[in-house]
């Protein structure tokens, strides 16, 4: 158990390897890169990460809150000035409300997402060129191959996070 004056080092100390831990993964080191050059595990790294993002994310808030109202507050200005236009019909000031109506929805996430398919031609399967035929290699290739894979895979973050519970606070 940490000892009450330490604290405040600890909390420095943590807060300036989550700092690096930033630096580094913005520089495309991997959690194990990360946590190895540190002396922290993966899925402190990991936990580092998420807890600067978060912080930053929180300091940023306030922030994107008094833009966005700003931003409202000029769409309802330029809405007032053509509004009586647009009722008279001019429709130039009836194309311009409008824009500045769908500008206001996108602010504001009031629109629903699009949903998009992807598919084939004909509306069929998507066809992969180069498909690999992996019965046309023996067990020992297969080995080989699942090796070089596991080898060259990304961290799994589920992973990572599995392990939260393991490690350094």
């Amino acid at each position: 158990m940490p000892v009450r004056g330490n604290r405040k080092g600890a909390a420095a100390a943590a807060a300036e390897r989550r700092v690096k831990v930033l630096e580094m993964r913005k520089a495309g080191f991997t959690f194990r890169q990360i946590g190895g050059q540190l002396d922290i595990n993966e899925a402190q790294a990991y936990r580092d990460l998420a807890r600067i993002l978060s912080d930053i994310l929180e300091l940023a808030r306030p922030d994107a809150v008094a833009l966005r109202t700003l931003e409202l507050e000029r769409l309802d200005d330029l809405q007032k000035t053509l509004w009586r236009q647009a009722k008279a019909g001019n429709l130039g000031a009836t194309d311009r409300l409008l824009r500045i109506m769908e500008r206001r929805a996108r602010l504001l996430g009031l629109d629903a997402p699009t949903k998009e398919e992807h598919s084939g031609p004909g509306g069929g399967p998507i066809v992969i060129a180069n498909a690999l035929d992996l019965a046309r290699l023996s067990d020992e290739e297969l080995d080989s191959l699942e090796r070089l894979i596991g080898k060259a895979a990304l961290p799994d973050p589920d992973a990572v996070r599995d392990t939260a519970g393991v490690g350094e606070a």
